[in-house]
């Protein structure tokens, strides 16, 4: 029967507080997982994007396992010097995309990015795209936006984002990018 065999469970963190937000499943089989630490020595692999914790009360990270649990085939620490947290993941071949919210300044952004400052509130949202190079482009807004899913539409080409305004207390909107 489904549900009777336990396949595989395991533990991803460091010696504080390590929360996983979203996890999306590739054709592959392997689990990309995405959070939040606040564990300085969260396990990261050598071709991270970020190998460093950056001390700005909550970093965002991003990992993905093989598929039978055994093995993290990658993990990075994903944000700035402020508070950063990954609240989605979806995956498109060879590509993981996150969505997530910033208070850092400093949060990491690509040259030809749609908005490459941060725009003041309490936060802004971001969207990234992590592939083999490693790239991220943030859509923030001017005000405490919070991004808080993504996911593969129906037809299986088009990313849905779910988007809601805290100050603005709007209800969540879909955006498809």
């Amino acid at each position: 029967a489904a549900g009777s065999t336990l396949a595989y469970s395991t533990l991803i963190g460091g010696s504080a507080d390590d929360v996983v937000t979203s996890s999306a499943p590739d054709v592959s089989g392997d689990l990309h997982v995405t959070g939040v630490t606040t564990s300085a020595d969260f396990p990261t692999t050598a071709d991270a994007f970020d190998t460093t914790y950056n001390c700005g009360g909550f970093d965002g990270w991003v990992g993905k396992l093989d598929a039978f649990g055994s093995a993290l085939d990658y993990s990075t620490y994903f944000g700035g010097s402020g508070s950063d947290i990954s609240f989605g993941i979806a995956t498109r071949v060879g590509s993981a995309y996150l969505v997530g919210y910033t208070d850092s300044t400093d949060f990491p952004r690509t040259p030809a990015a749609f908005d490459t400052s941060f725009n003041g509130g309490g936060a802004d949202s971001w969207v990234a795209k992590l592939v083999a190079d490693t790239d991220a482009d943030t859509v923030p807004d001017e005000m405490n936006d919070t991004v808080l899913f993504v996911r593969r539409a129906a037809d299986g080409q088009v990313m849905e984002l779910a988007v809601s305004s805290w100050l603005m207390g709007l209800q969540p909107t879909s955006i498809l990018i």
